[in-house]
């Protein structure tokens, strides 16, 4: 029997979403049944999965909420079945979890508690390992100086050197946290990004819109990144190159286009064209073609896209520009101690 939380305890809801991921489910899902606090509910949402992966759910957790990211069969990716989960569930808090992964047991607990303490937070992030639980996979998300977006720490040896709550720039789509409340006021990830940048984009509105994010270094999580084959290599190059495009054309404020627009053209486009354009027999050369195509005919979408940004940014340019180049702050002096509000 699926044991969730009690009465009086905080109502997470734990979303899931899932293509083709059915040989890494039992061990997510049986992580997130193991929480020292418990979840109200676990939404587990199938992207159009070829594995019976829905049906696998549906009859040996029947105490998880299984749903489809759509009628049509069609994959929404993680961006449109993450905002169905979002949509469906009735918590106050949202985590959200990749299916490939295995969470500490206190994984929850750790994130809530941080979040707590800080009003002003939108989300929070973990401490996520790559496979074997020694190198760093993200602490959460950072961007360059030309707005390009990273994860925090990916590769790095864990020596303790992050074992500090601290604000961040926003948190991985991997593995997060994030208030109901907030995520009412900004809205949900934006539908045709489909997958990657994503979460940059949904952190991004959320700093626009005055809330900040902080990691717990507590929260642990085993990631196998990569490990579900739910997109070609073709699909993932292109997608990259447009929805970083994307991000940073339709987010950042009018004053750090026009200040850093050399370094914005070199990785938004040149550097690609420079590394990719030529090679013809190269799946990325493709890729890069495919991605410049889709650029081009989105154009007034991104313009649709940074209007309706703008109107909601209640902060000041000064205050994003703080984050360019910046993703986790070392020490105290570092952080926005405004920010940063118990």
């Amino acid at each position: 029997m699926t044991e969730l939380a009690m009465s009086g305890e905080p109502k997470i809801s734990v979303i899931i979403p899932n293509r083709d991921g059915k040989i890494y489910l039992d061990t997510c899902l049986k992580s997130v049944l193991k929480q020292s606090l418990k979840p109200y509910e676990i939404i587990v949402v199938d992207d159009a999965s070829s594995d019976n992966s829905f049906e696998y759910v549906k009859v040996n957790y029947p105490g998880v909420i299984i749903v489809r990211s759509s009628d049509t069969n069609i994959p929404q990716g993680f961006s449109g079945g993450v905002n169905v989960g979002i949509k469906t569930a009735t918590g106050e808090y949202i985590a959200l979890l990749n299916n490939d992964t295995d969470v500490d047991k206190d994984w929850l607990k750790e994130m809530y508690v941080v979040l707590e303490k800080y009003p002003n937070a939108a989300s929070c992030s973990c401490k996520m390992y790559l496979e074997h639980g020694i190198h760093l996979n993200a602490l959460g998300l950072m961007l360059d100086k030309s707005g390009y977006c990273h994860t925090i720490a990916d590769g790095i040896l864990d020596e303790g050197q992050f074992d500090r709550e601290q604000e961040v720039f926003g948190p991985s789509g991997g593995a997060a946290l994030w208030r109901m409340s907030a995520l009412s006021e900004i809205g949900l990830f934006e539908h045709d990004y489909f997958a990657y940048c994503e979460d940059a984009d949904l952190a991004f509105r959320a700093r626009a819109y005055g809330f900040i994010s902080v990691y717990a270094p507590k929260a642990k999580i085993i990631h196998l990144e990569g490990r579900c084959p739910s997109l070609l290599r073709f699909d993932k190059v292109a997608l990259r190159l447009r929805n970083n495009f994307w991000f940073v054309w339709s987010n950042l404020p009018r004053e750090l286009l026009i200040e850093n627009l050399g370094s914005i053209l070199w990785n938004t486009v040149f550097r690609h064209l420079f590394k990719y354009g030529p090679r013809i027999w190269k799946v990325e050369c493709r890729s890069f073609w495919k991605s410049i195509f889709r650029i081009l005919i989105s154009l007034p979408k991104v313009r649709r896209m940074r209007k309706a940004r703008k109107s909601k940014c209640k902060v000041s340019a000064e205050k994003l520009k703080f984050w360019l180049g910046r993703g986790y702050c070392f020490s105290e002096d570092d952080c926005d101690s405004d920010n940063m509000q118990t």
